[in-house]
């Protein structure tokens, strides 16, 4: 419960009780089990939601209640850990000093009182108050009273009567508290009205936030920021399931440190959140640190991770993933905790799934253009093939042969072959666009290729003054790719950036093995999204970037995708189709491709490609 709904129910209870008691003084402590207020628990059967299926989320259910019971508590067998915490002290209602102990600790004689077989009310006879843990100023209790409600013990409260405070103290009492038990469960049920109402514009204005974002991304960390913000928690997180492997993957998190995002994912068959996936019921955990079915034990205590509570994130007939909050400290979360990240949870699934259609959408509608640019060009490779090629190298094999002893006919004879050379080759990347082949895809090594591209251009590089600075880890895990189109797409970026650069420069080539959950990471504008592959287990694999950098000016902002659409080229004497092939290369791959324009310096261009897996046996590839 809020201290804003707290602090305002107990100072009206504990004033009203002085009143009726005729006390100078009163000083109040409440029970607290694992960490919750008795004023916390809501009245009963006051909220209604779809209940969670029993049996997984295959089928949907009647609307129902809910409540704890539907909640599973994985360490029942724990016992509720205890603490009397001095909440108001009248009739000052003061802030306890800094560094004050509000909570008493567990050797304290009050404890010992509370679960004595004494009456309600015992005389102090005058004890010191320093005896009772409290601050000055306080006067002298003469009686120690025992809150309860039924069996339920509340805590307890020092008085120190005043002068026309009954003789007979303890009956008194007795008799006022029997009243005040009926003003604090109707304080109860007014603290829950208000609590129940704040949850409702705290949830309209966190989904209003969340569904008017578009991107995936934004989208996850948007949730799990206002999951802690909400829960008032330490940390919070969002996983979701990855079909492929029947595992749960970290999506976003906020509020861990970079030791948490790196944890492995988690199996739905054995983990506690799988749990949650499984059963479609959310899971509470009073203490992760002392759960033997929590498996990073050790993580939660060097994160300061507590109590959990993990709620499913439910898409019509089925469970999408889980979204999950920590709390520092021990504590059983309420009926309105799971009410909150409910409804939170229930917002998100429907904002992620709208994000992932419109993501869809997108794709298709972008496939569907280049399809029809494809079928435009192929139609004219066709025609060019069928109209040029033929006369064409009849031409090409009589100007090889034509000898001449004549100085301006050898030179025009020489012209002529180039051009034919030029045409030839026009014609050649018309028919790569149109007719691409077959993939036949090997692991191999990355560096081996580079440096053999490198060789080829060796003279043209030494002739443009260009400078190389190259940086591939000896460790660079293998990649799988068909070798001949990655030479063929290596080629046509060095051309391209060469192309840019004829009075010299600089390219440099950089690759390293990073997580394909990190890409967003990597800055740029997406021309190929790595996860389009469709294969879902991509983005648990491990990839390798491999980025190429040139410093031939760059470009206008708006032109970086205008560079990868057909006969778009400012260079003399290009067709525009290199980088068209290059494109068209990394999307048989299932490979990523993002484009850095920095304008005035240059390009850099990030591939992305799927990397071997580490054998977790001896970590190598």
């Amino acid at each position: 419960m809020w201290y804003d709904d707290l602090g305002p129910i107990l100072e009206s209870l504990v004033a009203s009780l002085a009143a009726d008691l005729k006390a100078e003084r009163l000083a109040l402590w409440i029970l607290r089990l694992d960490g919750r207020h008795f004023l916390e628990d809501p009245p009963r059967n006051r909220y209604m939601r779809p209940r969670s299926p029993q049996q997984g989320c295959t089928k949907p259910q009647p609307s129902g209640l809910i409540d704890e019971e539907d909640v599973d508590l994985i360490d029942p067998e724990a016992p509720a850990h205890r603490a009397l915490v001095l909440e108001a002290v009248f009739p000052e209602f003061f802030q306890c000093p800094l560094g004050f102990p509000r909570t008493l600790p567990e050797d304290d004689f009050l404890y010992r009182l509370m679960e004595s077989d004494q009456r309600e009310c015992v005389p102090l006879g005058g004890r010191p108050v320093e005896l009772l843990g409290l601050p000055e100023p306080a006067g002298r209790y003469q009686w120690i009273c025992r809150l309860a409600n039924g069996r339920q013990m509340l805590g307890l409260i020092a008085v120190e009567p005043g002068p026309a405070a009954p003789a007979d103290f303890g009956p008194a009492f007795e008799q006022a508290w029997k009243k005040h038990v009926i003003q604090w469960e109707r304080l109860q049920l007014e603290a829950s009205l208000a609590r129940r109402t704040r949850i409702l514009e705290a949830i309209q204005a966190v989904g209003n936030t969340i569904t008017s974002q578009l991107e995936i991304h934004d989208i996850l960390q948007s949730v799990v920021e206002q999951a802690t913000v909400l829960m008032k928690a330490k940390t919070a997180s969002l996983m979701l399931v990855n079909p492929e492997t029947n595992e749960l993957v970290l999506e976003s998190v906020y509020g861990s440190s970079p030791d948490y995002i790196r944890k492995p994912n988690l199996d739905i068959e054995t983990s506690l959140v799988g749990r949650v996936v499984k059963s479609g019921r959310p899971i509470m955990v009073r203490d992760v640190r002392a759960c033997e079915a929590y498996q990073h034990r050790e993580l939660a205590h060097s994160e300061g991770l507590v109590s959990l509570l993990s709620v499913p994130l439910r898409w019509r007939d089925r469970c999408m993933g889980a979204l999950n909050v920590y709390a520092a400290r021990r504590y059983r979360y309420t009926a309105d905790n799971i009410y909150l990240l409910t409804l939170l949870a229930s917002q998100s699934a429907i904002a992620i799934q709208n994000a992932r259609t419109l993501s869809q959408a997108k794709h298709l509608e972008e496939q569907v253009h280049d399809l029809d640019k494809r079928s435009m060009i192929g139609e004219l490779a066709a025609g060019v093939a069928h109209e040029i090629r033929n006369p064409l190298a009849v031409v090409k094999m009589l100007i090889d042969n034509w000898e001449s002893h004549n100085a301006a006919e050898a030179e025009d004879i020489r012209v002529i072959a180039s051009q034919l050379h030029g045409i030839n080759r026009c014609v050649t990347q018309l028919l790569e666009v149109a007719r691409p082949r077959p993939s036949e895809f090997d692991w191999i090594t990355l560096e081996r290729e580079i440096q053999a591209i490198f060789q080829l251009l060796r003279l043209r590089l030494r002739d443009q003054g260009i400078d190389l600075l190259i940086d591939l880890p000896e460790e660079l895990p293998e990649v799988r790719v068909d070798v001949s189109q990655l030479r063929q797409l290596l080629m046509n970026l060095l051309l391209n950036a060469l192309n840019v650069m004829p009075q010299g420069g600089r390219i440099s080539v950089h690759a390293w093995r990073m997580d394909g959950r990190k890409l967003d990471s990597i800055p740029g504008e997406t021309i190929v999204p790595f996860s389009q592959a469709g294969d879902s287990e991509g983005l648990q694999q491990p990839v390798v970037c491999l980025s190429l950098s040139d410093t031939g000016g760059g470009i206008r902002d708006d032109e970086v995708r205008g560079i990868f659409e057909p006969f778009k080229t400012d260079t003399p004497g290009g067709f525009g189709l290199g980088l068209v092939v290059v494109k068209r290369i990394v999307e048989d791959h299932g490979a990523g491709l993002k484009v850095l324009n920095h304008p005035g310096e240059g390009l850099t261009f990030f591939l992305f490609l799927r990397a071997r897996p580490i054998d977790p046996g001896n970590g190598s590839s």
